[in-house]
């Protein structure tokens, strides 16, 4: 069943199949429609009842509909017990509990123990880490500004999201927070970078990314993505080494992983070479942004809107050169491309024409 009261990401169920047969039970219902005797109800690993996709399961007994005597939870895909305890109402999401009740971690470790009062009330809670030892109040208390801190989060309010963030990160540490220390710091990254935070979201994206790194390796899909939304970061700081370090790392991980001909070398290169004309060395961005042309000729196509900003990118490189001559040609087709694909009210077109009156 779903813990009383969440502690976040305490607890991780993945809904497997389980590798030994789910046991079974009359399930039975009276003339009324009143559940009655023995029961085993299975559920997806949001709680719903369900028979496919089984994350857990529920053995109990029933008088009249209501349970009666222990209910136990259990693990799908291992059959260790999740959850042991008296329930007034089983209804998945709404349960009440009497009495004292214990949920478990898949190691069979204690995650929780609480006590109610025979109307559901709770009386008294202790929470456990996955090695045994209790988790002191004030690191629950921090725990859970980091849940409501994720919420706002996600409800785009990103200034108040962040001073729960930030009260949690005063109490949460690698050493205290383990295994998901990295998504306080993510959500500290998410507030602070939607709120234009830039010194400050780069600081915490320093951390981040140190975490990630050291908890999945450098191949792993989330430091990956981390890392190529991070260089973003980086830019808008002014931390332009950094952000061409991401840039290169992510150009050697698409070259390995899909090849220097796909679409997507060819956004990196982009990138990388946009970070060096933001610290205005035009030279070593021209450099990257002529291999870019050729791959981008084949890969997006000479005509296609994403070949022709690269060609824009070329031109404004020399422009700001003060190279007019070798400026020109490349946003005259740039300019040309635009206006059969977007037409010329676009500000694509509009900006290479500007970039070609500036160069006269």
């Amino acid at each position: 069943m779903k813990k009383y009261a969440t502690v976040i990401f305490l607890l991780l169920s993945l809904c497997v199949k389980a590798q030994k047969s789910i046991p079974s039970a009359p399930n039975t219902t009276d003339a009324q429609g009143h559940r009655q005797g023995k029961w085993v109800i299975t559920f997806s690993k949001d709680w719903s009842p369900s028979k496919n996709d089984i994350a857990f399961y529920r053995v109990l007994e029933y008088k009249n509909g209501k349970p009666v005597g222990k209910v136990r939870d259990y693990f799908a895909h291992n059959h260790q017990v999740q959850f042991e305890g008296e329930m007034i109402d089983d209804t998945p999401t709404k349960e009440k509990m009497k009495g004292t009740c214990i949920w478990y971690y898949e190691n069979g470790q204690k995650q929780q123990e609480a006590r109610f009062d025979n109307n559901g009330n709770l009386l008294e809670r202790k929470v456990f880490d996955e090695k045994g030892r209790q988790i002191p109040a004030e690191q629950l208390k921090a725990q859970e500004d980091l849940e409501k801190g994720y919420q706002l989060n996600q409800e785009g309010k990103y200034q108040e999201a962040l001073q729960y963030l930030e009260s949690a990160k005063k109490v949460l540490n690698k050493e205290n927070f383990g295994n998901y220390y990295h998504f306080l710091l993510g959500s500290l990254v998410v507030s602070t970078q939607n709120l234009k935070m830039w010194g400050k979201a780069s600081q915490y994206a320093d951390e981040y990314l140190a975490v990630l790194k050291e908890k999945f390796g450098e191949n792993d899909k989330n430091y990956v993505e981390a890392v190529m939304d991070i260089a973003f970061i980086y830019e808008m700081a002014n931390e332009f080494q950094k952000a061409e370090q991401c840039y290169l790392f992510m150009l050697r991980y698409v070259e390995k992983t899909q090849g220097k001909q796909s679409k997507a070398y060819v956004a990196q290169l982009n990138n990388l070479a946009s970070t060096y004309f933001l610290k205005n060395d035009f030279k070593t961005a021209l450099k990257y942004l002529q291999e870019n042309k050729d791959i981008s000729a084949k890969v997006n196509g000479n005509k296609s809107t994403d070949h022709a900003l690269i060609l824009e990118n070329i031109g404004q490189c020399y422009r700001y050169m003060k190279d007019c001559k070798n400026a020109k040609p490349y946003l005259q087709e740039a300019m040309e491309i635009f206006r059969e694909q977007k037409g010329t009210s676009s500000k694509e077109f509009q900006r290479c024409q500007k970039a070609m009156n500036d160069c006269q």
